[in-house]
C-alpha cells in the first residue's frame, strides 16, 4: 500500500486509475499490486524524517531562558551569588578560583551546578545570562 496525497478536486481522477480512500484515516492509497505508472502524480514527495530522540539532559541544555531580565533570574537563587577568590566546591571538591558561587565561604557551591538537570534551578541558557551580568556588575 502506498499512501497518497491526491487533491480534493481530482478525487474522482485517482478512483478511476485505482486509488481507494481510507475513511478511517482519511487519506487516500493505491493497494498492493496497483501500477505506479498511473498513481505517480499523487505519490508524495515529501518525506518523512525518522524522530529524533534526545536524553532529558540534551532537552534540558536547550531549553529557552524563561527570561532574558538578569534580575529576574537572579530572583530564582535563594541568595545572592558571589566570587570567591579561593576555594573548594561544596559539591564536587574542586578548586573554585575566582569563580561565582553561592552559600558560604567556607562551604562554597559552583554556580554552575545550578544549571544541571538534577537542581534544575537555572537553565543552561539562564546561568549564560546571569554569568554575563555578573561579571558586568549590571545586577
Amino acid at each position: 500500500m502506498i499512501v497518497l496525497d491526491v487533491p480534493y478536486n481530482e478525487r474522482d481522477l485517482a478512483k478511476s486509475l485505482g486509488a481507494r480512500w481510507n475513511p478511517d484515516k482519511k487519506h487516500w492509497y493505491a493497494p498492493d499490486g496497483s501500477q505506479i505508472a498511473k498513481i505517480a502524480d499523487w505519490i508524495p514527495t515529501k518525506t518523512i524524517e525518522k524522530p529524533v530522540t534526545i536524553s532529558p539532559s540534551e532537552a534540558w541544555e536547550m531549553l529557552p531562558p524563561r527570561s532574558n531580565d538578569p534580575s529576574r533570574i537572579l530572583g530564582f537563587l535563594k541568595e545572592r551569588p558571589a566570587k570567591v577568590k579561593y576555594g573548594f566546591c561544596s559539591m564536587c571538591d574542586s578548586t573554585v578560583h575566582d569563580t561565582w558561587c553561592i552559600g558560604s565561604t567556607r562551604t562554597p557551591c559552583e554556580l554552575r551546578h545550578l544549571a544541571h538537570l538534577d537542581p534544575g534551578i537555572l537553565r543552561p541558557s539562564e546561568l549564560t545570562i546571569l554569568l554575563a551580568a555578573l561579571e558586568a556588575g549590571t545586577v
